[in-house]
């Protein structure tokens, strides 16, 4: 009898292991009870390695809050939501390096048919195809697509913040102009 009663504790002890390991909290949304004057975000927690406690990671604002009605936003964040639980049942780890599994993303998703989207495609062409861009050529192009994205008072601000980054780099002694710039996708930034 003492056999068996080894064996269901053993088993017992790992089943509570096991349901203890979770990796990572299913992300949620804070919906700050309604208030559209306050942000909302999704929020989820994962298991420092270090410590092996679920911290709390940096929310995820991803413009919702440019929203003016619930329905606009909740639609918004769940679908950031759901694209995070996926992200993080397919291996995610913000304590690691994930470049591999950015890469193996990026070769499998489906773009859609969006206008940023098809802009942002176009240059990454154009800079594959130029196997050196100068930074002032990088600016313009960010800056183009930027234009058609973001506010016009945002745009001014990137293109002020743009061009002092552009004269500070032209100052610098020992750096020859243009600076060359490698392709750059999307999971490298």
């Amino acid at each position: 009898m003492s056999l068996l009663t080894d064996f269901l504790t053993f088993e017992y002890a790992n089943a509570y292991v096991l349901s203890n390991s979770k990796q990572f909290s299913a992300p949620k949304i804070y919906d700050a009870g309604g208030d559209l004057t306050k942000r909302w975000y999704v929020y989820y927690s994962f298991r420092n390695p270090k410590t092996g406690k679920l911290e709390r990671q940096t929310p995820i604002y991803g413009g919702a809050n440019k929203y003016k009605t619930k329905t606009d936003r909740m639609e918004v964040l769940s679908m950031y939501r759901r694209s995070l639980h996926d992200f993080l049942k397919r291996g995610f780890n913000p304590f690691e390096d994930n470049s591999d599994l950015l890469t193996k993303f990026q070769s499998s998703e489906i773009h859609t048919e969006n206008s940023s989207q098809k802009a942002v495609a176009s240059t990454e062409t154009k800079v594959e195809e130029k196997s050196r861009t100068s930074i002032s050529d990088a600016f313009s192009q960010v800056l183009h697509i930027k234009k058609h994205v973001v506010s016009s008072s945002t745009y001014m601000n990137y293109k002020q913040k743009l061009l002092k980054l552009e004269r500070w780099l032209k100052g610098v002694k020992g750096v020859k102009h243009p600076l060359p710039l490698l392709p750059i996708h999307y999971y490298d930034i």
